[in-house]
């Protein structure tokens, strides 16, 4: 099953952590788009909050246009336009190798848990 999940990437040109959903197919995308509209609160607290922002960026591809069903003035559009529901920690590669990338990469995941918590009960999957 294509569900939310904790991703650790290392690459020659770039290294970061992040949490979310990449392309998740049009019933799992919808039932995203129908718990922010729903639970409006709870997703602002998941994704808008101080920490959150401080340490990750949403990220991945977004409609150029409301998605069926949604008004443009809608006040969360930008998020409903998601067409990947990811959130992106950069990191410096010569952290990769300090003694503390585990406790960062704990503290972060830590962070990131109500974003995924919010996704894993929009799709009905067990966190």
């Amino acid at each position: 099953m294509h569900a939310p999940g904790f991703y650790f990437h290392i690459a020659t040109d770039e290294a970061f952590l992040g949490v979310g959903i990449w392309r998740p197919d049009s019933q799992a995308l919808a039932k995203i788009r129908l718990a922010i509209d729903a639970h409006s609160s709870q997703w602002k607290r998941a994704c808008q909050g101080k920490t959150f922002r401080q340490r990750f960026q949403q990220s991945g591809e977004c409609l150029k246009r409301p998605p069926r069903g949604y008004s443009a003035a809608h006040p969360l559009l930008a998020d409903l336009r998601r067409k990947d529901h990811i959130a992106i920690c950069p990191l410096e590669h010569d952290s990769l190798l300090t003694p503390s990338i585990v406790q960062e990469t704990a503290r972060a995941y830590r962070i990131g848990r109500p974003y995924m918590q919010f996704l894993c009960a929009a799709l009905g999957v067990e966190f």
